[in-house]
């Protein structure tokens, strides 16, 4: 495409050194969902629901529990990704396999991360400005363990990965300072990335803190206030009217406005004297009440507002253990790199690894993860120190951005996730760096 497209054009090496690097993760991909790839077992945990909710949506039955009743719990957006393909599914040819849907959601997660791969490797080569630092980034990310671990389980980051990595090369590829306009936008851009935003949002609403921080970019990019704030709002815009569908269907079904009624839920939980800032289940506090008695949708929304009304006390009366909270959140979002393993085992409720195999998956890929993620983090700041551009700081700004949301409600390593790839084109960025300074110093 043209220069205010966004440049894909790929020489003759690139694309072999490019597709080396898919063939390799696609391998390492597959073996692992051939190993580890089953459906869930037991237990009230986020795959279940997925696999749940995609399955009643491909038989018709609509956004609803087995029992029929409605609900709203957990953000739509995985689940409808999933829905089409288990139709075709459950019809033709995978209806005489025992479960297609394992293969459909094994199938989709490595498509999705096969794309994001490329969405990384191009977004690399933009801000660094060099194909080496595309190369690493995409190759990093390639064998980034937790990843791999995250194909053979339903859960969103595949498909969140995919579509935040999009909107992210959209953005830096957008006209900074061009002629055009100091960081003046194209509609189909400020449209597009909207549209994906919004649909990202629909997935894991996570992105919502990343909004606001678009203008300090504009800003940085020259582009001056009104501009910075009209594009912002258009972006903002375009994504809040791709969250009307699903907030009608709620205001009818569940006679409430809701993106998702897990929403009381995750920031109660945490939220106690003492409270570790992690995943507390069972919880009474938040989980155990009146609602109890209650059907659904009633059910979901009494506990959902009494989840929201506990955390908006304790914050109210504990100010200064809320503040110590943040920090044991933050902490807990790094306490591994290993989520997906317990993600194919059913979080303890299907331990089908051997004891050694399990300790060795989880301790190799956290030192990778903590390995990777301390080097992207180098590269990033040291890209900024060497030139503060909107495209870099972009992606400092998303990454902030991403991780706020576990400072709001809690933390978990599995929340760290949607900032793997930028952490891996901070690696690009080091790398391309240090071999930018030692080619200045063979030629001077």
């Amino acid at each position: 495409m043209s220069r205010v497209g966004v440049d894909i054009g790929l020489s003759r090496n690139e694309r072999i050194v490019l597709g080396a690097i898919l063939g390799v993760a696609l391998v390492l991909r597959v073996v692992w969902c051939f190993h580890a790839a089953r459906l869930p077992s037991g237990g009230l945990h986020d795959p279940n629901f997925y696999y749940l909710y995609g399955q009643q949506l491909a038989n018709g039955n609509g956004y609803r529990l087995l029992d029929g009743s409605p609900t709203a719990y957990y953000p739509p957006g995985y689940p409808f990704a999933l829905a089409p393909f288990m139709w075709l599914g459950y019809r033709w040819p995978l209806n005489r396999f025992t479960s297609p849907e394992v293969g459909i959601v094994a199938t989709l997660n490595i498509a999705w991360q096969l794309a994001t791969i490329v969405l990384t490797y191009l977004t690399a080569r933009r801000v660094t400005g060099r194909v080496v630092g595309g190369a690493v980034a995409a190759a990093v990310l390639a064998l980034w363990p937790n990843l791999i671990f995250h194909t053979a389980a339903a859960l969103t980051e595949s498909l969140f990965l995919f579509l935040l990595m999009a909107a992210v090369l959209l953005a830096v590829s957008a006209p900074w300072g061009a002629a055009t306009g100091a960081g003046a936008w194209e509609r189909w851009r400020l449209v597009t990335v909207g549209a994906v935003l919004g649909l990202a949002t629909l997935v894991r609403p996570v992105t919502v803190p990343v909004f606001p921080l678009l203008v300090l970019v504009s800003l940085v990019a020259r582009a001056g206030w009104r501009r910075a704030l009209v594009q912002t709002a258009v972006i903002s815009g375009v994504a809040v009217a791709c969250l009307v569908p699903w907030a009608i269907r709620n205001v009818i079904v569940m006679d409430q406005l809701t993106l998702s009624t897990n929403t009381g839920d995750n920031l109660c939980m945490s939220r106690h004297v003492g409270g570790t800032g992690g995943f507390e289940y069972p919880n009474d506090r938040c989980f155990v009440g009146t609602f109890d008695a209650l059907e659904r949708p009633e059910f979901e929304l009494a506990r959902d507002r009494h989840g929201r009304e506990v955390a908006i006390e304790f914050v109210r009366e504990h100010p200064g253990e809320e503040v110590k909270l943040w920090f044991r959140r933050l902490g807990a979002l790094f306490t591994d790199d290993a989520d997906g393993v317990a993600a194919v085992e059913s979080y303890g409720d299907d331990p089908w690894m051997r004891p050694g195999e399990r300790r060795f998956l989880r301790a190799a890929a956290t030192v990778y993860g903590a390995l990777a993620g301390v080097l992207g983090v180098i590269g990033l700041v040291l890209q900024l120190r060497r030139r503060l551009a909107p495209e870099p700081l972009l992606l400092v700004v998303t990454a902030v951005g991403l991780l706020v949301p576990a400072v709001i409600f809690f933390g978990d390593p599995r929340f760290h996730v949607p900032v793997v790839p930028i952490a891996a084109i901070g690696v690009g960025a080091l790398v391309a760096l240090v071999r930018r300074q030692r080619s200045a110093i063979a030629t001077s």
